[in-house]
């Protein structure tokens, strides 16, 4: 017995230092990712046979109060492929995208059922959100600094979800944690990650994180939202002149929402209205089971407008994770996804105050924000349900989170 726990416990060691790795270099290499997911796959496995012998299937898919939403969402995505108009490509996106986001959930949750993991995991989150934001301030004074911030290390990938992943984490953490030395880390990161945000373009992620910010200085305390919302108008207006350069774009979106004349290939939207339209001539096709998953990319052009996208952009997503579920997966898929999440949330107000553990209420606060913070952001691109890299990192946190959701006493 004593034998079976050691190679437990090493067993369990070698996965969160593989996950650590996933979760620190996710967004700069989708190699890394399979890599990582494939390692924590066998690792997963060899740990429930050790534990559980003969019976280790049972044990493969941790109890979250997701699950029966996750098990509805899933029956809608394969009835979705079986009736596909190409069923090799969609089979194929089922595979490689959705089955893997699962395995990602279900492994985080059964990982931060045990508070030593929950505080390992949440210590690679601190370690990935500094080495993004050190490289976004090297790259913003290495290169033209009169440039907004897409970059770093002169890598480009999707910083937004990045940012707002990580500025929602750790400012539940300064908010909430009583530990002085992970309410010290959070505070770091929060500081390195804001100037970031600043020279950011994505007026999303703006809208997200102060939102976000707001609404946990709120619940904290009320004068404390007062001084950050001073503190956080005034920074940005001294601080970015590029967000000034940006400020009335924001109101010409705002306007051309009001405005049919701006609507189609107006600067102020960037072709999205045009992506968007695809994504909706492709449902009123498919209502109700939809095209099938990964049929977005295969019928853009098709569906498309005749004189071909503004900006002469390449596309292949509708930058809508809502408009293109709904496109693939139709109205039982869309409405399945949106399922998942009533539960998350209806479960994180239930249980919002049943940890007598603040620095653990925290990292659960943290993590429920970037949760949404991540779906607010999905309103204007395509993240959760497309490729390897931030679709992987998305899932494998709300895993995590859920299982802070389903128990109250941790190991």
């Amino acid at each position: 017995m004593k034998t079976k726990t050691k190679v437990a416990a090493i067993l369990e060691n070698a996965i969160l230092i593989d996950l650590s790795v996933f979760i620190i270099f996710a967004p700069f290499s989708k190699h890394a990712v399979k890599t990582a997911f494939w390692i924590a796959v066998v690792l997963w496995v060899l740990i429930s046979i050790v534990k559980f012998g003969a019976k280790f299937c049972k044990h493969l898919i941790p109890a979250t109060p997701l699950n029966k939403a996750l098990l509805f969402f899933f029956s809608a995505l394969i009835v979705s492929t079986v009736f596909s108009k190409d069923f090799g490509h969609s089979q194929s996106v089922f595979f490689e995208r959705y089955l893997v986001y699962l395995i990602f959930f279900l492994i985080g949750s059964r990982l931060a059922g045990k508070r030593r993991n929950l505080f390992i995991l949440t210590g690679a989150f601190f370690l990935g959100s500094l080495l993004i934001g050190t490289g976004m301030i090297w790259d913003y004074i290495h290169l033209s600094g009169d440039r907004f911030l897409y970059t770093c290390f002169g890598r480009g990938f999707h910083v937004a979800f990045y940012l707002v992943l990580y500025i929602c984490l750790s400012s539940a953490i300064v908010f909430f944690a009583e530990n002085k030395l992970l309410k010290a880390g959070g505070l770091m990161i929060l500081l390195l990650l804001l100037p970031g945000l600043i020279f950011h373009a994505s007026r999303t992620a703006w809208i997200t994180v102060l939102a976000m910010i707001l609404v946990m200085s709120f619940i904290k305390n009320r004068k404390l939202l007062l001084c950050l919302f001073a503190a956080l108008i005034t920074g940005i207006l001294l601080l970015s002149p590029l967000l000034k350069q940006r400020l009335p774009l924001l109101g010409e979106r705002a306007v051309a929402i009001f405005d049919p004349v701006t609507w189609r290939g107006g600067e102020a939207w960037g072709g999205r209205i045009e992506l968007w339209e695809t994504a909706l001539a492709i449902f009123r096709d498919f209502p109700v089971f939809g095209a099938g998953p990964g049929m977005y990319e295969k019928l853009l052009y098709e569906y498309g407008p005749a004189g071909g996208y503004p900006y002469g952009g390449v596309h292949l997503h509708a930058h809508n994770s809502y408009l293109e579920i709904a496109s693939e997966l139709g109205a039982v898929g869309f409405l399945a996804f949106l399922w998942i999440f009533t539960v998350f949330f209806r479960n994180a107000f239930k249980s919002i105050r049943l940890l007598q553990d603040n620095n653990i209420m925290a990292i659960r606060t943290g993590m429920t924000g970037s949760v949404l913070g991540i779906l607010m952001v999905a309103m204007a691109c395509t993240l959760m349900t497309v490729g390897m890299q931030d679709a992987a990192v998305f899932w494998f946190l709300l895993g995590m989170a859920s299982q802070t959701l389903y128990i109250t006493v941790y190991e």
